[in-house]
């Protein structure tokens, strides 16, 4: 058998489809690198929202329960088993109710990242 010859034709064919499938993978690639950089930007935004939902949370907590140890010190106080002002058992409560809350947090994060890294 002999040597298969293209003519010029083909050949300028040939060439023309593979620039033309090149052109179309290169800009396949660009909108795939557009729409991760989108989604990067988004995922950053959530993070965002998500901290300071967080340090709201952390706030609102730390809220409700210095106004738990509030009526717990009056209820004390009025029955004669607290000898230390109301007001001054929440104020010192709010500090510790606060790092309790953050470190709940702070734990809860270190689960679901463990849980969600594990393959």
């Amino acid at each position: 058998m002999g040597a298969y010859v293209r003519s010029p034709e083909a050949k300028r064919i040939s060439r023309v489809s593979n620039l033309l499938r090149t052109r179309v993978e290169i800009e396949t690639q660009q909108s795939s690198a557009g729409l991760l950089e989108a989604m990067n930007r988004r995922q950053t935004a959530q993070f965002l929202l998500q901290s300071a939902v967080e340090g709201l949370s952390v706030a609102a907590v730390t809220c409700y329960g210095s106004g738990l140890v509030g009526y717990l010190a009056k209820g004390a106080k009025a029955a004669g088993f607290f000898a230390i002002a109301p007001d001054i058992a929440v104020a010192a409560s709010i500090p510790l109710i606060a790092a309790l809350v953050w470190f709940g947090v702070r734990r809860l994060h270190q689960r679901v990242q463990t849980v969600t890294a594990a393959p």
